[in-house]
């Protein structure tokens, strides 16, 4: 072989063999939602960083201590974030995949789910509210999370405003061809039937999906209470409600079924509840006796209220299935404020939650995203306290107009 063919062929191997390297990188979505259907119960083994995020939790942010300060929690799961941020920068070969949860060396997309329903009329003053929270909400997930590992699946009524849907799809329209972003009707029958055919999916056996239920009379708020248990029985992942923000990438929660504690209160809260099949084969526990039980929707509904369900887990009667509950702080850093639990750190720090939206709190021509609540996972607006209106001097404009410029969303 002379020195030229030499050389071509040795060109066609390194360039095979550069192919072969990318594509053993690369975890797309459309691999990890095939794995999605098959669900093990297997207990995943926890990283150094999942045990170092564990002991900061539990020395820091414990939510069973009421003297945890908001300031040394926040502190010092920031600082975690950045021996994070410094370990990916010492390893060369670093890729964003490289996080995605897995199981026996397999990655595992995980859902992320949040539900909107708007019955306010159209152009009204809360419509107008409420439509702005819903695409911060959507944005800040884009902005916040890791892509390869995760999908955002928006679910909603049949009634949904059709123009809000357009503009979902016209604005995120780049994350739905990618397959990140998942628009999606609660069609209850519809959910029941593919409940029936996933392994370790539950929700079909119960009375819900054997007789005609009506879902569209029910508030919001009540419906979503149920809305969560279904598609996080068939689809698994992390649940938030609609008027939540995300504030960092989400992936030292995917090994541990968890919600939140309810303020200074012995209850937790659900409207950030992340449910993972793959972690307890006790979950059937938690659903049989809530789902089995209760005849009627109205009644299911308000066994799922999160203080019913606190009582119950209380009580230790989901029998071996266990769920972590964290500090609110992790979550929802203004709540203790709010209930005028703890003093406001700082003449910056929101405090009443229409302080968010409705007051000049910080200079926004200095401020980053990075000052607020530094450390925690989202911030929880609570629509029904917050009020409608929205200054242009607020964090909510700040965070809004940041989130737009950042994601190139016209």
């Amino acid at each position: 072989m002379n020195l030229k063919k030499k050389f071509f062929v040795g060109i066609l191997v390194l360039t095979i063999a550069i192919i072969w390297t990318l594509n053993k990188r690369k975890y797309s979505n459309k691999n990890l939602k095939k794995a999605l259907i098959s669900r093990p119960t297997i207990l995943v083994s926890k990283s150094e960083l999942e045990n170092k995020f564990e002991k900061i939790t539990e020395a820091y942010c414990n939510p069973k201590n009421q003297s945890t300060k908001l300031e040394e929690c926040l502190e010092n799961l920031s600082k975690l974030d950045h021996y994070i941020q410094m370990k990916r920068l010492e390893n060369k070969l670093y890729h964003s995949c490289d996080d995605c949860f897995s199981i026996n060396g397999m990655k595992k997309l995980v859902n992320h789910h949040t539900f909107w329903q708007l019955t306010d009329t159209p152009n009204s003053l809360s419509y107008k509210f409420k439509r702005r929270v819903l695409f911060l909400n959507v944005m800040s997930f884009f902005y916040s999370q890791n892509l390869c590992c995760t999908k955002y699946m928006f679910w909603k009524l049949k009634n949904f405003p059709p123009e809000i849907e357009a503009d979902l799809e016209k604005k995120f329209s780049n994350y739905i061809k990618n397959g990140t972003f998942e628009i999606l009707e609660f069609d209850l029958d519809k959910l029941c039937k593919q409940s029936k055919i996933l392994n370790n999916s539950l929700i079909y056996k119960y009375p819900i999906c054997k007789e005609n239920r009506e879902m569209q009379y029910f508030d919001l708020i009540s419906l979503s209470d149920l809305v969560r248990f279904i598609i996080l029985d068939i689809y698994g992942g992390i649940y938030v409600d609609g008027d939540v923000i995300y504030l960092k990438e989400t992936n030292l929660l995917w090994h541990d079924n968890f919600a939140y504690k309810w303020s200074y209160t012995n209850n937790i809260n659900t409207a950030i509840i992340g449910i993972n099949k793959y972690l307890d084969s006790h979950l059937t526990d938690f659903y049989d006796r809530i789902f089995s039980k209760e005849r009627s929707t109205s009644a299911l509904i308000s066994s799922l209220h999160p203080f019913r369900l606190s009582s119950k887990i209380k009580a230790n009667l989901f029998g071996q299935f266990k769920i972590k509950i964290y500090h609110s702080f992790l979550f929802d850093s203004a709540w203790l404020c709010f209930d005028g639990k703890y003093r406001r750190s700082t003449k910056e720090t929101v405090c009443g939650f229409d302080e968010f939206n409705n007051k000049n709190l910080v200079d926004i021509r200095s401020y980053s995203i990075e000052q607020f609540f530094k450390g925690a996972f989202t911030y929880h607006l609570h629509l029904v306290n917050c009020g409608l209106n929205i200054r242009n001097d607020s964090i909510f404009f700040f965070l809004e107009n940041f989130y737009y410029k950042k994601l190139r969303i016209n």
